[in-house]
């Protein structure tokens, strides 16, 4: 059986405003694909940034062998 679990990160840092459409391209291209639950830009704050991102996971039990020993 499987379990789906939702993993998060916050990411904050220093980029310039022509960096952000790479960073959220790259961001949507990433596998497992990761979903942006938050992005602000603050460049009157020295250009930092704050990306929130979340993936769900299936974390699955290890299958049986043949001889009932986990692998």
């Amino acid at each position: 059986s499987d379990n789906i679990w939702q993993l998060s990160a916050e990411i904050s840092g220093k980029f310039s405003a022509a960096q952000v459409p790479n960073l959220l391209l790259e961001t949507a291209k990433s596998q497992p694909a990761l979903i942006i639950d938050r992005f602000s830009y603050m460049p009157s704050r020295n250009q930092s940034g704050l990306l929130q991102v979340s993936a769900l996971v299936s974390l699955s039990k290890p299958q049986e062998s043949l001889s009932g020993q986990n692998q």
